[in-house]
């Protein structure tokens, strides 16, 4: 998405039974982490297997040392969880595999990331009443990509 994003993992706290699987899950992490490059087609679609389980708790940051808020991290993982695994769903049974990729690459813009964070954001202050109309994009204000 041109968003340059580092996910890595954190040590497991010691106190985690290893047993208890519930601890070590990270679905968010594990979507910050599809493969979206369509020139690596065996893990098209997928994070990389280190990521697919037993994943734990992560550190987010942005590459380019810029701020990234719990918000917008919070955010970019919907987004990826919910809506780009969805476009991936519905091009894995559509086309043919270049239509396929396209159909996904067309998702991952700062411009779709933006719509759906302007709906995510009122779904965020129905359900725990704070507010989020301070939250920003991660991409810059609309502003900055017209100008």
């Amino acid at each position: 998405m041109g968003l340059p994003l580092l996910v890595q993992k954190q040590p497991h706290n010691p106190s985690w039974k290893p047993n208890d699987h519930t601890r070590f899950d990270n679905q968010p992490a594990t979507f910050l982490n599809l493969t979206v490059d369509p020139k690596i087609s065996d893990l098209w679609g997928f994070a990389p297997p280190e990521w697919q389980s037993e994943v734990g708790s992560v550190l987010l940051v942005r590459k380019d040392q810029k701020d990234l808020s719990r918000e917008q991290a919070w955010a970019i993982a919907e987004f990826m969880q919910f809506k780009v695994s969805d476009s991936f769903e519905d091009a894995m049974e559509s086309g043919d595999e270049r239509q396929r990729r396209a159909a996904v690459l067309k998702m991952l813009n700062w411009k779709q990331f933006d719509d759906f964070l302007e709906k995510f954001k009122v779904e965020m202050m129905t359900a725990d009443g704070k507010s989020w109309a301070r939250v920003r994009s991660p991409f810059g204000t609309k502003e900055d990509h017209n100008g």
